[in-house]
């Protein structure tokens, strides 16, 4: 479905039930309780985008995803504003499964203090878990890293039975948790598409990247365009953080598929690491000192 910033833009219902897999005659039954249907000249059955919010929530009503994040102790008591505004997002189920999940949150903010970074690009934001995870550790840091995450913001939809509610306008969603977590001066929020991003960078900063993030398109196409597009901009001692690494858990290829062509090249060290709950597996990779003359991993 296009992110459509319009909240008066209707949405056809079949285009929903293709995004979401909810079956149409289900959702037109709950939006017709509502009194939120409306049909155009070819009879097409249409919800407005500002009442897609509430079509859910009745739709799913009692049958909200019951699995829960475990929290840190640490976390739990933690009374520093990022800590606090994170530690409330993770109670909506929202961020459930797909989200960052607290204990790989606890990995990479020990890998962003330890490694102490100026410049990080984070590539896929979704509901800035992950956002509020990193710029919190270079907070932590204290010293004056900064943070940009990359991302479409497009409305996020219901995926049941996993995800069953819907995100309106996530880039003021994100915008306001960062705010309100006291990491305005540290996050750069910057909407779209990654691999454009990524041949245009120079106009974005002209430090190099020392952390760069790929959680974006978790497709082969995607993965690799993302690692082409930045790759230039990585210094000597640049790591690249990956997430989703183990297909047979996630669904997701590319990151994988991007670490496996690395090793056939030779030209990588990489640390691999199971993660809980749910083994989607994170993995941190330094390219070795490389030539000036390079070919691309997608030739």
């Amino acid at each position: 479905m296009p992110n459509q910033i319009n909240d008066d833009i209707k949405f056809n219902l079949l285009d929903i039930d293709r995004d979401t897999g909810i079956g149409g005659t289900e959702l037109e039954e709950t939006a017709l309780k509502l009194s939120i249907l409306h049909t155009d000249e070819n009879n097409n059955k249409l919800i407005t985008r500002s009442d897609l919010t509430a079509l859910f929530e009745a739709h799913f009503k009692g049958r909200e995803y019951s699995h829960t994040f475990r929290l840190p102790k640490w976390l739990e008591t933690c009374d520093v504003p990022w800590c606090n505004v994170l530690r409330d997002f993770y109670k909506d189920p929202v961020t459930r499964p797909a989200s960052l999940s607290p204990q790989q949150g606890e990995f990479i903010r020990s890998l962003i203090v330890n490694f102490n970074p100026k410049t990080v690009v984070e590539i896929g934001v979704f509901l800035g878990v992950s956002t509020l995870w990193v710029a919190g550790a270079l907070e932590d840091a204290n010293q004056n890293g900064k943070l940009y995450s990359l991302g479409l913001f497009k409305d996020i939809l219901p995926k049941p039975p996993t995800r069953t509610k819907c995100v309106i306008d996530p880039y003021s969603d994100v915008s306001t948790r960062i705010k309100d977590a006291g990491l305005e001066d540290i996050v750069t929020l910057i909407k779209g598409d990654s691999k454009l991003l990524g041949s245009n960078w120079k106009n974005y900063s002209s430090d190099p990247i020392d952390v760069l993030f790929i959680d974006g398109d978790c497709t082969i196409p995607g993965c690799l365009g993302d690692f082409e597009a930045f790759r230039e901009h990585l210094n000597e001692e640049s790591i690249i953080v990956l997430r989703d690494i183990f297909p047979e858990n996630c669904s997701c290829d590319g990151p994988r598929y991007l670490i496996d062509m690395l090793n056939k090249i030779g030209n990588i060290q990489i640390f691999e690491l199971e993660t809980s709950p749910h083994n989607f597996g994170m993995a941190v990779i330094k390219l070795k000192k490389r030539a000036k003359s390079r070919n691309s991993v997608l030739e």
